[in-house]
């Protein structure tokens, strides 16, 4: 079953080629523009919680 599906992605992939990495790289893209706003937090509050959050 996993096979017969890769086959007809693979399929899809030689039949369009120039569209499927256009798409690829317009997503790429937009992810890569979403990237600067992500926030990355390791503090101790991040994982234990404050005493005013328990009250």
């Amino acid at each position: 079953m996993v096979k017969k599906i890769f086959k007809k992605l693979a399929a899809i992939i030689q039949k369009k080629p120039k569209t499927i990495i256009t798409v690829v790289l317009a997503i790429t893209a937009i992810m890569a523009l979403g990237l600067s706003k992500l926030q990355l937090k390791m503090g101790n509050d991040v994982f234990v919680g404050s005493v005013k959050n328990l009250v």
